[in-house]
């Protein structure tokens, strides 16, 4: 065996144990970055749970009142409210999933409500306004009701979600009246 040849082995040994230990390290990384993923899925569920409430429980309300008879009263004619409520566990226990859906929703299709503005000025200078829009089918009780909405503080009669419920309320037989501030 010649010295060129002893070189060639000893290279080629070298060459094998180098993909050998490189190999070694690329599965070892493989499991790293499984594992990593593993980690990162887990993290995100907790988060997600927290933020969604899942874990909640839930729990019978506490009514406070001055007048202990108006509040029984109350109670007896309403006796649901007494009840412990249990929302869905999908998105009943934290607004944040709804907000998103109706987000999503309200991009694809917004209505359009026609109604007319209503401006009141108050004794103390200040003016009132609010919008009022009419049934646009017959309500199942052959009734004459008016569903009143005040959104919260920065919305009016018309942002997206209030312009959503209106028409909504319009179809099932009802007024809108909507403050506006």
């Amino acid at each position: 065996m010649s010295h060129q040849e002893e070189l060639e082995g000893q290279g080629t040994g070298m060459m094998r144990r180098g993909l050998e230990s490189l190999e070694s390290f690329s599965q070892a990384m493989e499991q790293r970055v499984e594992m990593y993923a593993l980690v990162l899925v887990a993290i995100c569920l907790c988060v997600l749970f927290k933020i969604l409430n899942v874990n909640n429980s839930p729990e019978k309300s506490i009514f406070y009142c001055s007048n202990q008879k108006f509040l029984e009263e109350f109670l007896k004619r309403a006796p649901e409210l007494a009840e412990p409520y249990i929302p869905t566990r999908f998105w009943g226990f934290s607004g944040h999933l709804q907000t998103i859906i109706q987000g999503v929703i309200s991009r694809l299709h917004c209505p359009l409500v026609n109604g007319h503005r209503v401006s009141l000025k108050l004794t103390d200078g200040a003016t009132v306004t609010y919008d009022l829009y009419h049934a646009i089918e017959a309500h199942p009780d052959q009734g004459d009701f008016t569903l009143c909405i005040c959104p919260g503080i920065g919305n009016n009669s018309e942002s997206v979600y209030i312009r959503r419920v209106v028409y909504n309320a319009q179809l099932n037989g009802y007024r809108v009246c909507v403050l506006n501030h």
